[in-house]
């Protein structure tokens, strides 16, 4: 299955948006990094899905994943991810 979330975000400095997984998920998640390919994301690991070199007003930034469909066939239980956001300040 894919889907895509839509992350708003703004920064007065470079950043770099960064997917994590979380940890104790069994749950196989990947998730299209910054350079297109998608990351299969475990607990625990990072991987950046955009960025700027420096600030800019407020930003909409779709975040793809893919993910294995539930056995059961029900409802996908919620992404076992969490978004982080690091600062590269310009001295």
């Amino acid at each position: 299955m894919e889907a895509v979330t839509t992350v708003r975000l703004s920064s007065n400095a470079g950043y770099r948006l960064i997917v994590r997984g979380v940890e104790g998920s069994t749950s196989r998640v990947w998730v299209r990094s910054s350079t297109g390919e998608f990351v299969l994301l475990t607990a625990g690991t990072s991987v950046p899905v955009a960025g700027a070199p420096r600030g800019s007003e407020e930003t909409l930034q779709d975040v793809y994943f893919r993910f294995e469909t539930p056995v059961s066939g029900g409802t996908p239980p919620p992404l076992p991810v969490r978004y982080e956001l690091a600062i590269d300040p310009t001295i």
